[in-house]
This record gives C-alpha cells, structure tokens and sequence, in this order.
C-alpha cells in the first residue's frame, strides 16, 4: 500500500489517513483516560477527550508524519505516535474542545519557554509530538519505541532537524530518555503552576511535565 513506510511479520507501518482518524482518536481518548497520570487527576471522561483527540488529528493530518501500527491479520490499529511540524501547531487553537483549559496553559507555557530558547524556526525545521496511544494489551513489547524510530527516520527525511514533546507519565519519559535517547530541556513541577486567574488547579498532583527534545 502506497501510505506504508514499513512493516514486518505482525504490523504494517503507516502514514495515518483519514479514514484512520475515528480509531485513532478511540485509541488515543483511552489511552489517556485510562493510563495518563494527569488525565486521571483530573477525572477526565473519555467522551471529553475523544472530541479533542479527533480535532488534533484532523488538523494535522496534511503533514503526514503521523505513524500508526496496524496488526496485518485483523488491520486494527495497535498504536499511533501523533506528530506535526510545528509550524502547523503554531496556528492552531483547539480550546473550544481541550478538556482541560488548564492543562493547555501549563503546556503553552512549558513551549514558550522552549521557543525563546530555540529561536525563529521555519517550515520543515521542528516537529512535535502531540500525543502517543498503545493499545493496552499491546504495552511492554517495544510498539512504542519502533514507532519512533520510524517517526525519526522520517523527519529525517523530510529534512526536519529537532523533534520535541511534553510528558508527564514517568513511563513515557523513560522510553523518551533512557531508550531514545531524548535530553530534557525544562522541567516544570504543575502543584506549583498558577492559572491566569489565580488558581493552583494541580496543587496536589505530584507530578511534572517535562519538555523532551531529540537531535536528528
């Protein structure tokens, strides 16, 4: 199939096309409602987070550096690592559907310190990560990780020349670090971060979000 960049004896890797979008955006609404430190802090629903996670999949889809793992004998779709060139991110809102208004501060934030550091960026410079689903009965065998490398190579090729992402599962920041070798450039502990108007909504979350950045 012409969207195929890889495959082997149990999964096809793919470029996520729209027909995709409805099954990813399932995978990724339990994912992070389900196995998301943050997510579940803050009860979020999965009715809450499937809008959302469908939005941001449609709005990327036209850069086509979203990886999804489709098991070959049942074509179901086992993970996705969802990513954009950051450019595309930067004229994007997705407030009207982000469950968590909040958390979208705390995550602009994080960026925007990130941003000053890096500089004036272009199309086809710096990529994003946005958001990673495993199916959970597929967790622990490495699906995660080849589906990264598959990303890398293909930025590589698009000539992109940094990916970034934010995480706050301690999990996900040790494939980040330990496995692919991510270096973390800030680190922001939320029980202390303070909404515009004064709130401390993850006052007793323990727990950050830390900014991960890969050199390809």
């Amino acid at each position: 199939m012409a969207n195929t960049i890889e495959d082997d004896g149990t999964y096809s890797y793919e470029v996520l096309l729209e027909k995709d979008l409805e099954e990813v955006a399932r995978l990724l609404a339990r994912t992070f409602t389900e196995g998301n430190p943050l997510e579940i802090y803050l009860k979020t629903a999965y009715e809450q987070f499937y809008p959302y996670a469908l939005a941001v999949s449609k709005a990327i889809l036209q850069d086509q550096l979203s990886i999804i793992a489709v098991h070959k004998q049942t074509r179901e779709i086992h993970g996705i690592v969802q990513a954009a060139d950051a450019k595309t991110m930067a004229k994007q809102n997705f407030e009207d559907v982000d469950p968590s208004i909040d958390t979208l501060r705390a995550l602009q934030e994080i960026e925007e310190h990130f941003m000053n550091q890096y500089g004036e960026f272009n199309e086809n410079d710096l990529v994003q990560i946005l958001m990673v689903g495993i199916r959970q009965d597929c967790s622990g065998k490495g699906l995660a990780t080849k589906l990264h490398e598959i990303l890398f190579a293909r930025c590589r090729q698009h000539a992109f020349r940094h990916v970034f992402v934010e995480v706050a599962n301690p999990a996900t920041h040790y494939i980040y670090t330990k496995k692919l070798n991510g270096k973390e450039f800030a680190s922001t502990s939320l029980a202390t971060f303070v909404s515009n108007d004064g709130r401390r909504p993850f006052e007793h979350f323990d727990g950050k979000i830390q900014l991960i950045v890969f050199d390809l």
